[in-house]
């Protein structure tokens, strides 16, 4: 404890499936010290020397990047890091880190894992850094196989414990930390533990592809042509949700930046924080949301300040797409109705209204043709509708993640 009177973070846990009806039972609470390191700007030697003997191999540890913005000197660092053989680096999308040694398809690399794989795998020390994690099949692993240690990296108020397994909170920024931690690593050659995360994620690689080639027009196919066109320059906006959720899946490792409002589990204000952002960032910023969250923000684009520049990828795909995926909504007879939003959204009437030029796209071919001339620069911002069937996107999802298992 800091010994400040602040906000208190309280974890509950429950149990999936949500909408399944459980007798109550009794609540065994069990107490937990975590530890609390606050060096400043870096690392004192005495904390330094005894954190690197902690990930000194044999131990295993695994680095976990969240939402975080670009940093070259976290970056870098991480990269040396990721060249010791028993170091593994995971980062999401939205992290911001490249590296041909990052793992940066999380969800992709750990669905093709049975409980034997994963056991395996298991790290002695975590170290995650950044904001909230948006891949839910890193969190289950993390809290079904117990890890020995969960260090917390960053510059935060909050102690949030997701994996529910935090042993320590060191308040530096990222990029210090493991440049400290990186120099004073010392390579040893008695771990396969990269080798096999690396393996797996190869593997993984390939059957990501093989699926992709075979499945009907749908979100994932949609998002598989979009992601592939983006120009590598570009500022990337994704909506919270659907959008983010299948953005994991594919590399980010050629787009400049992406972001997304992600830490309250909301649809509020993605597009307006777009057009914010296109209007400070250089080159193009392409914002890919959905019919669901555009009607939410659809004020947003009233604005004038919205430059040329802006260009939005509306998924149109009848509302609420990730609750006909989701076990907890998918069976429930209310989906229709509560869950999902089913009423004609006049997208190309509302572009015409402010002033945007609009495309629409309803087949691979017609994307891949209409896309060039949506991203072409024009003196007005550009609106595409890409039109998807409903149901069979969430079962070429579901097929996804059943694709294979070691």
């Amino acid at each position: 404890m800091s010994g400040r009177r602040a906000p208190v973070h309280i974890n509950l846990q429950l149990d999936e499936p949500l909408n399944v009806r459980k007798p109550a039972e009794a609540t065994h609470w069990t107490e937990r010290f975590i530890g609390h390191v606050a060096p400043g700007r870096i690392l004192t030697d005495s904390e330094l020397t005894h954190l690197v003997e902690r990930l000194s191999s044999p131990n295993k540890v695994l680095v976990i990047g969240g939402f975080h913005k670009p940093d070259t000197l976290l970056n870098e660092s991480l990269g040396r890091l990721a060249m010791m053989p028993n170091v593994t680096v995971l980062c999401e999308s939205i992290a911001n880190i490249h590296n041909r040694l990052f793992i940066d398809s999380i969800d992709s690399t750990l669905s093709i894992l049975d409980d034997e794989g994963k056991r395996s795998l298991t790290p002695d020390v975590v170290i995650t850094f950044g904001g909230a994690l948006v891949s839910r099949f890193v969190k289950q692993y993390l809290r079904n196989y117990r890890v020995g240690e969960h260090w917390h990296v960053g510059m935060t108020d909050n102690t949030i414990d997701c994996f529910q397994s935090l042993t320590l909170r060191i308040d530096m920024e990222a990029g210090s930390f493991f440049a400290q931690i990186a120099d004073a690593m010392r390579e040893s050659v008695d771990s396969d533990y990269s080798a096999r995360w690396h393996e797996v994620a190869r593997e993984a690689r390939q059957l990501h592809d093989k699926y992709v080639s075979s499945i009907p027009w749908s979100d994932m196919s949609a998002m598989s042509v979009i992601m592939s066109m983006l120009p590598h320059d570009c500022n990337l906006q994704l909506s919270n949700g659907t959008s983010i959720r299948y953005a994991q899946l594919f590399s980010s490792r050629d787009i400049r930046r992406s972001d997304c409002n992600r830490g309250v589990s909301g649809i509020d204000g993605c597009t307006s924080t777009a057009i914010g952002a296109s209007t400070v960032y250089d080159g193009v910023t392409v914002l890919i949301t959905s019919d669901m969250s555009a009607q939410y923000d659809i004020g947003a684009l009233t604005v004038d300040c919205i430059p040329p520049r802006f260009k939005m990828i509306v998924m149109c795909n009848g509302g609420g797409g990730i609750f006909r995926f989701i076990s907890s909504t998918s069976n429930q007879p209310e989906l229709e109705e509560y869950f999902v939003v089913k009423r004609h959204f006049p997208l190309q009437q509302m572009a015409e209204a402010y002033g945007f030029r609009y495309f629409e796209a309803d087949s691979e071919e017609s994307l891949r043709h209409n896309f060039q001339n949506f991203m072409e620069v024009s003196d007005r911002p550009s609106i595409m509708a890409v039109h998807t069937p409903a149901e069979e996107s969430a079962e070429v999802l579901r097929g996804y993640f059943k694709r294979h298992a070691r």
